[in-house]
């Protein structure tokens, strides 16, 4: 995150917003923010203060470029703060494993510019994509996501596909969010799917799918909104698999550019995941969730035996070498010029 020149001097103190944001991203340091999904006010103006109060203390500043995941919307004046749990990260590894393994596949059975283009394509993960937003003046200005999953190539600025994941616990809407994605990016991320997970009472579980769709206006113009073209759930309230599948294309893990010149008959090569699948990437991923978060009796090895534990002393620090110390010395004297 870059800091403006319109930044307050460091010697004024944080405005109460940006105190509560950065109190919160010390919280989530601390392992102690419990909300998976935590929104805050926060305009624009706030927004470049946040910046710079960050620039002020190195260690926050890595750890929220680093570990941080949040999203910033300067219209609405929001920012939402993420912490998924184990269960819905893992879940989503289990999908992600399944795309990546047929796209692997696909790409060793076409022609070689495809092929290389394919071997290209991963999931980025929650890297951050920066999106053009037109502000209540007119001017422009730039929203910040972390989704969960992303497909695209490393050179792509936006990802032709975002996986977000969304739960009881939290407002994200995710309709909304597919919606910004979609008609924010001017339609270059065409696939956005949803996974609500714990919507219900039960164990109910279900997979949404959103995609571009253009409207001829007249006279050149053409009217973007997003579309959803799926809604089924995949797993019912006890816990049970329910028929169908979640099927794709390779079409959808490639660009408008990268389309170009490839036969119809590879681009729309099946990529597919079962409901079946779905339901045991989560079944395992609530597993692996309650395993992390109990413990048992005998402690973590289960075996039932008292250990007493007994850590190795720490090693002192080794004093700087000759070398170092003159490096040490040079750029004191430069700081005293």
């Amino acid at each position: 995150m870059a800091a403006s020149a319109a930044s307050p001097a460091p010697s004024t103190p944080p405005s109460a917003a940006v105190s509560r944001v950065l109190r919160l991203f010390q919280l989530h340091r601390e392992g102690r923010l419990d909300s998976p999904w935590t929104d805050e006010p926060l305009q624009p103006a706030e927004f470049i203060e946040l910046q710079s109060r960050l620039k002020e203390d190195d260690s926050l500043f890595r750890y929220t470029e680093h570990k941080l995941r949040y999203d910033y919307d300067p219209v609405q004046g929001r920012i939402a703060i993420r912490r998924p749990t184990a269960k819905h990260d893992s879940f989503l590894r289990g999908v992600a494993r399944k795309f990546e393994s047929q796209l692997q596949a696909i790409g060793e059975d076409v022609p070689k510019p495809l092929c290389k283009m394919i071997k290209q394509i991963c999931d980025w993960g929650h890297g951050d994509v920066y999106l053009d937003v037109e502000m209540g003046d007119g001017t422009l200005g730039t929203s910040t996501y972390s989704p969960d999953a992303q497909y695209c190539r490393s050179d792509a600025r936006l990802p032709p596909v975002i996986l977000e994941v969304s739960y009881s616990q939290t407002p994200k809407n995710l309709a909304s969010r597919a919606d910004v994605y979609i008609v924010n990016s001017d339609g270059v991320i065409g696939l956005v799917i949803g996974f609500d997970l714990d919507y219900g009472k039960g164990k109910e579980a279900k997979v949404l799918v959103w995609r571009p769709e253009y409207t001829d206006m007249g006279d050149g113009q053409v009217r973007l909104t997003s579309r959803q073209t799926m809604a089924k759930g995949f797993r019912n309230e006890s816990g049970k698999s329910l028929g169908g599948e979640l099927s794709l294309e390779v079409r959808d893990f490639l660009s408008l550019e990268d389309r170009v010149g490839i036969a119809e008959k590879h681009l729309s090569r099946s990529i597919e995941v079962s409901f079946t699948e779905l339901t045991r990437y989560l079944d395992n991923a609530e597993r692996f969730h309650q395993s992390r978060r109990g413990g048992g009796p005998g402690g973590a090895n289960g075996s039932g035996v008292k250990i007493q534990r007994r850590l190795r002393e720490p090693t002192p620090p080794q004093p700087p070498s000759a070398e170092r110390e003159r490096e040490i010395r040079e750029e004191e004297e430069e700081v005293r010029g």
